[in-house]
């Protein structure tokens, strides 16, 4: 169970480790406005290679992290290159 695993590594409650997962869902519902306006403004090629870079970087250092907070920001981050990615793809 990915929540409790992560609850349990950092020592947070469950309720806070479900972030982890919502994060990359609420950046993508957020911020795909301006992803698009992006996109649309640096093409879809440079937008998916910037996009996967971002997302590729944010995941491995998120692998890496030691605190909770600081996984929190890359997941968010990480998210931001997901969304980045769907977009440009479907432009």
């Amino acid at each position: 169970m990915l929540v409790g695993d992560v609850a349990q590594a950092f020592g947070v409650s469950p309720s806070q480790a479900s972030w982890v997962v919502s994060a990359v869902a609420l950046i993508a519902a957020l911020f795909s406005p301006i992803v698009n306006w992006i996109v649309a403004h640096t093409g879809e090629r440079k937008s998916i290679v910037a996009g996967l870079a971002i997302a590729a970087v944010a995941s491995y250092l998120g692998g890496l992290s030691q605190d909770f907070s600081h996984l929190l920001v890359l997941r968010v981050i990480e998210g931001a290159g997901y969304i980045t990615v769907v977009l440009a793809a479907l432009a």
